[in-house]
């Protein structure tokens, strides 16, 4: 029934039914919690919806991240301005 060992993973732990439970509770878990706190606007529905796209656009990073980790190549960063603490509050 199990793969053998190296290729066992915990995806064959448990039911198909079970992984899906566990992936429309991490789903709606943001919004329940927005609700129950009573925090509710359009502004956040938006960003629940628009969230998984974010993460898609991070995918091309990531694959650049990993071909290029052989890289290890470092060049200092010149700072030329000076800022201090209160120009920032005053912005």
């Amino acid at each position: 029934m199990f793969p053998s060992l190296p290729f066992y993973i915990v995806g064959y732990s448990f039911p198909a039914w079970f992984w899906s439970l566990i992936v429309l509770i991490q789903i709606l878990f943001g919004p329940l919690v927005v609700m129950h706190e009573k925090k509710w606007d359009y502004k956040i529905l938006i960003g629940f919806l628009a969230y998984p796209f974010y993460c898609l656009t991070w995918l091309p990073v990531t694959i650049a991240g990993i071909k290029d980790s052989g890289k290890k190549e470092w060049a200092h960063t010149v700072h030329t301005r000076n800022i201090t603490i209160e120009d920032i509050e005053k912005s």
